[in-house]
């Protein structure tokens, strides 16, 4: 079940509501029993989520919720349509509804900790319910209010990027040989054979792209490499999924395309973070 992405320029109220808890209707306890509501804007929603608990990450741009939620291999390339407004930062929360999908959410604050509040939606039949919701919101907030924040959920908060980290950015040029050329893990025979792929279409920056390819992971990380046609971006996310790794580029993405080009990009990911069977895929 895919999320549906929206943005609402208000705020609004939002209760947790789970199967065999309170209606989605009726008010229920938040975290510590209460909490103050944060002013802000909900600016994305993803209501029928994933999410398996509740997580979160704070952020000075607007947050790439398909990259976040790659933190439970739900990750997704469809780009939010979020843009970043002077005096603003960006706060991303999960939560779990149990069977009811949301319609509404709220950022609240206890002391140093940040949770966010769902509400609305009608909880279907004990037969209809085929496993717990996990909604995604997202909230545009003035720094100031997000002043002494130590945890979302309990716990530090996530990297907005997802759990995987990029490690290399290389622009390789226009050749119309890196068109579909297939990704691979580092220190593995495919990152060998993606140098020669490289070197063969006489790609730029050959140096930067072949110390790249030759990096090692920490034991407790694994690396993964891309070849991305683009254009001005300058930056790129991995998104993970059950079943696969794919990267897709950031940055940039509305400024005039002068000339095509193509740009290897690696990522190192804790071990335990990619689903078991999840290959890289293009």
């Amino acid at each position: 079940m895919k999320g549906i992405r929206m943005a609402v320029p208000v705020v609004v109220a939002a209760v947790t509501a789970a199967c065999g808890g309170s209606p989605a209707s009726e008010p229920a306890a938040g975290p510590g029993g209460g909490g103050e509501v944060v002013p802000a804007r909900l600016v994305s929603f993803e209501p029928a989520g994933h999410a398996p608990e509740t997580l979160g990450a704070i952020s000075d741009a607007p947050v790439d919720v398909g990259a976040f939620q790659g933190w439970f291999a739900a990750g997704s390339a469809a780009t939010d349509a979020v843009k970043a407004r002077p005096g603003e930062r960006y706060v991303v929360v999960t939560g779990v509804t149990g069977c009811t999908t949301p319609t509404r959410a709220e950022l609240v604050r206890t002391g140093d900790d940040l949770t966010a509040r769902f509400s609305g939606g009608d909880k279907p039949a004990e037969a209809g319910c085929t496993g717990e919701i996990g909604p995604v919101a997202q909230f545009a907030v003035a720094p100031g209010l997000l002043r002494g924040v130590r945890t979302i959920g309990g716990r530090a908060p996530l990297s907005p990027a997802g759990p995987g980290r990029l490690d290399a950015f290389v622009e390789l040029g226009p050749a119309a040989a890196l068109d579909d050329v297939p990704p691979a893990e580092l220190d593995t025979d495919g990152a060998a054979e993606l140098s020669h792929v490289l070197e063969g279409a006489a790609s730029t920056n050959l140096d930067r792209a072949r110390t790249a390819l030759d990096a090692r992971p920490a034991a407790d990380r694994r690396g993964f490499t891309f070849v991305l046609g683009g254009c001005a971006e300058d930056g790129a996310v991995l998104i993970v999924q059950q079943r696969s790794l794919t990267a897709k580029l950031t940055g940039n993405t509305n400024a005039r395309c002068i000339a095509a080009a193509h740009f290897l990009v690696t990522f190192s990911i804790p071990r335990d973070r990619v689903p078991p069977g999840a290959v890289p895929s293009s």
